[in-house]
């Protein structure tokens, strides 16, 4: 591979759908010899990704009822990937076979997948397999119209079954809560009606003229464009909560007297995006010449700038963060468990707010007027996510404030926590503050 091929993001596709509908057979058309059968084993983790995509497969067996253990293994399987924090780890699409060689059109396992949505943001192909079955049927749904008469247009016979893929598999699929995004087609159409006649034709899939051009150009297409971002959104999120969660943690933990200039100092460190400022000419301090004030010593503790050399416009960031809080804070003794709690939740709230404020500008925000802007938002009289956090924190017990060891889920240690600090991060997440993303003015040539 070149360099622009490796460095191509790994895209993982799971194939799934109905029993019989030729999974097997699509993924050794997709993947050749890089996809082997394992007799007996079923194992949906398995990746299968041949030497020459960028694509990564999942092989799923098929369902075609609610009941069927297969159906509920494939949504544990989509639910444990939306869990994952790495873009890499997650799901990008799925392929959900259909065969249309039988009467069943949309089997109870279809209607669950796209009415209550399982696949949540990931874009869902259906790809109908065993298309000269469909055939088949046109054929003799015109043998009958017609009679005693021969049916000797092929055009005609590929109308009809055009037909009847539109009124029995695709458009009560789309009249569902939660649609497929495409529709393919597999099927070589290179037969004669006698082939038809005679049964002759080989099964689609494992026609030798058959391929899988278009699913591949429509799964490529699909996801260069708008399908990824809500995945690639949801990766943010989830990182940028474990973010909030580590911010609090050492918030709560921190011996340092907590003020309106050492909260900042404590919690801006853990969101990278803060220090992405709208300066590019930006110059490491002086350390002899400015040396680095009393209030930011944690921030040096904290922060992997300490190691490559802080920049002005970082330590710059916290100030009028501090300075923004300082202005728009009505209560600046934070000695009390719940003022200090309000002013956490404030920050981490704002703090998101201004990730995702970047995330749909182009070019970056500069932060501390991106937070100004949230904390005015936040700290605005008829603000009612303020009215519900302080509301909240106000439930807290003194209890909830002090550590306490509980068991680590993964490694089966002890490990201290304060109850406040889950409590915070419920909050926290439960409150986004959405504000109106407002577009730069776009520049006019003089004249």
């Amino acid at each position: 591979m070149n360099e622009t091929e490796t460095s191509t993001p790994i895209l993982r596709i799971l194939v799934t759908g109905r029993v019989g509908a030729d999974k097997t057979a699509l993924l050794r058309k997709v993947c050749g010899s890089s996809y082997q059968v394992i007799s007996g084993e079923n194992d949906i983790e398995r990746e299968i990704q041949p030497p020459d995509q960028r694509y990564v497969y999942h092989d799923s067996p098929g369902s075609d009822t609610t009941s069927d253990p297969d159906l509920w293994s494939m949504k544990a399987f989509v639910d444990r990937r939306a869990q994952t924090n790495a873009l890499s780890q997650r799901l990008h699409a799925i392929w959900y076979c259909i065969r249309t060689d039988t009467n069943v059109s949309v089997a109870r396992s279809d209607q669950y997948v796209f009415n209550e949505g399982i696949a949540g943001d990931v874009p869902i192909i259906i790809v109908f397999t065993k298309y000269l079955g469909l055939v088949a049927r046109a054929y003799g749904e015109l043998r009958k119209t017609f009679q005693a008469e021969r049916v000797e247009s092929k055009e005609k016979l590929l109308g009809r079954a055009a037909e009847l893929l539109q009124s029995r598999y695709i458009q009560p699929l789309q009249a569902m809560r939660h649609p497929p995004r495409h529709f393919v087609r597999i099927g070589d159409m290179s037969f004669s009606l006698v082939d038809i006649l005679s049964l002759t034709t080989p099964p689609d899939l494992l026609d030798e003229q058959t391929t899988c051009d278009e699913l591949l150009q429509i799964t490529q297409e699909m996801l260069a464009g708008d399908a990824l971002k809500p995945i690639i959104l949801a990766v943010q999120q989830k990182n940028l909560d474990s973010c909030i969660a580590a911010a609090i943690r050492d918030c709560l933990d921190s011996e340092v007297s907590q003020n309106l200039t050492t909260l900042p100092s404590t919690i801006l460190p853990h969101f990278p995006h803060v220090w992405r400022v709208s300066i590019s000419d930006e110059e490491p301090i002086d350390r002899q010449r400015e040396p680095v004030q009393p209030q930011d010593s944690l921030l040096v503790r904290c922060n992997w700038a300490a190691v490559h050399g802080i920049t002005q416009n970082q330590v710059k960031n916290i100030r009028k963060c501090a300075s923004t809080l300082s202005d728009l804070n009505p209560f600046p003794d934070l000695r009390a468990h719940a003022k200090r709690a309000e002013i956490i939740a404030a920050i981490c709230i704002c703090v998101e707010e201004t990730f995702m404020d970047q995330s749909n500008s182009s070019p970056a925000v500069d932060f501390p007027a991106a937070f100004r802007t949230a904390a005015e938002a936040y700290f605005s009289p008829n603000s009612s996510i303020r009215v519900s956090v302080t509301r909240k924190i106000a439930k807290l017990s003194p209890q909830d404030y002090r550590e306490a060891s509980t068991t680590d889920t993964e490694t089966a240690h002890p490990s201290p926590t304060r109850k406040a600090a889950t409590k915070l991060v419920e909050m926290i997440t439960a409150h986004r503050l959405r504000l109106p993303v407002i577009s730069p003015p776009s520049r006019t040539s003089p004249g």
